[in-house]
């Protein structure tokens, strides 16, 4: 695709008609290309998602959701207070909460868009971004699927907090420093807050703040520095929701020796790394680990050697913002799903 230049090939925030049609137009492609799924049929998790209120943790009503572990493990109160909306705005026919996965995707990929424009600052890398992330196969799953929405949900939050931060930081010249803008702050925070609580995962991403405040041209003076402080509130407030809600003493735990944990994290290493190269359908529902009795040494090794060449990547990227921010955020979001904790 081949775009004239305009004002925003200079570098400018603000995106132009042109780019917001194509962007839209993207968005609207990609959904189409999923649109089949609103007639799939529930599977495995869906079924008690929808059907089972013990299992989802609660009823119809989504103050419940904050009171109950969503299948007896994990603690997404957002996640699972959807499905309880849902009872209230209509049948439990699949085919509602596919629409509904549907529309938070097209929201997913919206948000994206106007994300890379703010991290590229050009129209044509952003285009291309945008089109790869909105086109990715790992966005079939998580889509189409109805027990996928906490990735989505945790993308639509994720992105939030990021063009918030983003708009937050004060412009340090050519005019004295301004401050922050704390509209964009609070919608920040709060993105960030309901990302925790529908994933979990989502704390590490938090790490990614000072590469979104803290730009060439972009400051925070020592009195603003406070204010971000308020990031904490949500991971402090989930820890303390979570240990009194998640029964930890029941949750059953493998006894892995240690030549066979460091075999799982190099496994599930080479495994992400085979998504990233070919993520084909097959691949994608393959098991991450295989048979916990046959050794794989061979595949852990090169999850390994693999994982050093992606940090030799990051430290080749560090001077570019943009790519240095795209490399940490996948680092950081696979951080915590590669089995450090058995």
């Amino acid at each position: 695709m081949t775009l004239p230049a305009t004002r925003d090939e200079k570098g400018s925030n603000r995106p132009t008609t042109r780019y917001i049609v194509i962007a839209l137009a993207m968005v609207v492609f990609g959904l189409m290309l999923q649109l089949q799924c609103r007639f799939f049929e529930t599977v495995i998790d869906d079924n008690d998602l929808i059907y089972s209120a013990e299992q989802r943790g609660c009823g119809a009503n989504p103050a419940d959701c904050f009171r109950h572990p969503v299948f007896m493990l994990y603690y997404r109160p957002l996640f699972t207070a959807t499905f309880a909306v849902g009872d209230h705005l209509h049948s439990r026919d699949a085919i509602w909460y596919h629409l509904e996965n549907l529309a938070l995707h097209a929201a997913v990929c919206g948000l994206g868009f106007w994300f890379f424009h703010l991290l590229f600052r050009r129209e044509r890398p952003a285009l291309l971004a945008g089109l790869v992330f909105t086109l990715h196969p790992l966005q079939v799953s998580v889509t189409s699927f109805i027990g996928g929405r906490p990735d989505s949900m945790a993308l639509f939050f994720l992105l939030l907090f990021s063009i918030g931060a983003w708009n937050t930081a004060p412009k340090s010249r050519p005019a004295p420093l301004h401050p922050p803008r704390l509209g964009w702050l609070l919608l920040s925070i709060l993105s960030y807050a309901c990302a925790v609580f529908t994933k979990e995962q989502c704390i590490s991403l938090l790490l990614v703040l000072p590469l979104l405040m803290w730009r060439p041209g972009y400051a925070y003076p020592r009195k603003y520095l406070p204010l971000l402080s308020l990031y904490l509130a949500p991971v402090l407030l989930y820890i303390a929701a979570a240990k009194q809600i998640i029964p930890f003493a029941t949750i059953p735990q493998p006894h892995w020796g240690m030549p066979l944990h460091l075999e799982m994290i190099g496994r599930t290493l080479f495994y992400f790394q085979r998504l990233f190269v070919l993520p084909t359908v097959g691949q994608i529902h393959r098991s991450t680990l295989g048979s916990w009795d046959v050794p794989q040494f061979g595949v852990a090794i090169s999850g390994f050697l693999v994982t050093a060449l992606w940090l030799g990547m990051l430290w080749r990227v560090r001077h570019n913002p943009a790519l240095r921010f795209c490399a940490l955020w996948t680092t950081l979001t696979l951080l915590p799903c590669i089995n450090l904790i058995p």
